[in-house]
């Protein structure tokens, strides 16, 4: 990205950087939904935060 404009290399990383943020949001939903409906000791290890924590995963890279 030598030689190109700040802003044009900052859309070019930006561009770079969306699918593995795409891919690690996706693995982790995966992750902690299934954990959110198991019982006993797995589901009481996350008891209030299970679908908090899906909620945020979900929502962080849709921020600004």
């Amino acid at each position: 990205m030598e030689g190109m404009r700040p802003r044009d290399a900052a859309i070019k990383a930006a561009r770079e950087l969306a699918n593995p943020i795409i891919a690690m949001t996706v693995v982790l939903i995966a992750v902690y939904v299934p954990i959110g409906f198991q019982g006993g000791l797995t589901g009481a290890l996350l008891p209030n935060s299970r679908f908090t924590v899906v909620g945020a995963v979900t929502m962080s890279p849709l921020s600004r």
